[in-house]
């Protein structure tokens, strides 16, 4: 699939695998633990955009159609929040 993508969309495959790399590198900071709170959140926040982002591109190019308008939203006010 991933392999598709960078054929027919090269940048959306390097955004795709740009999304994966965020994702691998929040779960390796969370692990350490951060002491601060507020860190923990803007991991937290951090990962949830890389993963909503790697979904919306995986959806423009056709091969999944789980985002609707309540998730766009949602993410909107939370992008608005920070």
């Amino acid at each position: 699939m991933l392999w598709h993508i960078l054929r027919v969309k090269p940048f959306a495959g390097l955004s795709i695998l740009l999304c994966l790399a965020t994702i691998f590198a929040c779960f390796r900071l969370e692990r350490r633990r951060p002491r601060q709170s507020s860190d923990r959140f803007l991991i937290g926040v951090l990962g949830l955009l890389s993963v909503y982002q790697g979904l919306r591109i995986l959806h423009d190019a056709g091969l999944v159609s789980i985002i609707g308008n309540t998730m766009d939203d949602a993410i909107e006010v939370v992008i608005t929040t920070l």
